[in-house]
C-alpha cells in the first residue's frame, strides 16, 4: 500500500465518521455535547494511524522480521494506554454527567482500530 492511498482511505474512514456522528446525534440526545471529544478522538487516531503506517512500513522493510512483529505489539499496547489516558484526560478536565461521552470515541476508536488493522496487515503481506 502506497501512501497516497492509505490517505485516501484514511479521509474515506474520517468522513464516515463524520457522517456517523451527525446521524448519532439526531437519534442520541445529548450526544451533542461531546463533540468536542469526537473531534480530539478523531485527530488523535488520525495522527496515531499516520505514524503506524510511517513505522509499519520502516520496520517491514527491516532484514530482522521480528522487528515488524514486535512494532505491531508495541503499537497495540501503546494504543491502549494512551486510549486509557485520553479517556481519563477528558473525564477529569470535563466532568461529563452520563457515561454517554464514551460512545463517540468508542466508535472513532473501533473504526481507526480495523482501519489500522488492514493496513498494518497490508504492509506485513507486501513485505
Amino acid at each position: 500500500m502506497n501512501f497516497s492511498s492509505f490517505l485516501t482511505r484514511l479521509a474515506a474512514i474520517a468522513l464516515s465518521l463524520i457522517t456517523i456522528q451527525y446521524l448519532m446525534n439526531g437519534f442520541i440526545p445529548g450526544l451533542t455535547e461531546y463533540l468536542p471529544l469526537f473531534w480530539i478522538s478523531q485527530l488523535f487516531f488520525g495522527v496515531l494511524s499516520v505514524l503506524s503506517f510511517l513505522g509499519g512500513r520502516h520496520f517491514a522493510r527491516q532484514t530482522n522480521k521480528n522487528a515488524f512483529s514486535r512494532f505491531v505489539m508495541m503499537l497495540i499496547l501503546g494504543r491502549l494506554f494512551l486510549s486509557i489516558g485520553v479517556i481519563i484526560g477528558y473525564y477529569k478536565l470535563v466532568h461529563p454527567e452520563s457515561k454517554l461521552f464514551l460512545v463517540p470515541f468508542f466508535m472513532v476508536y473501533l473504526f481507526y482500530t480495523i482501519f489500522e488493522v488492514l493496513f498494518l496487515s497490508a504492509i506485513g503481506r507486501e513485505a
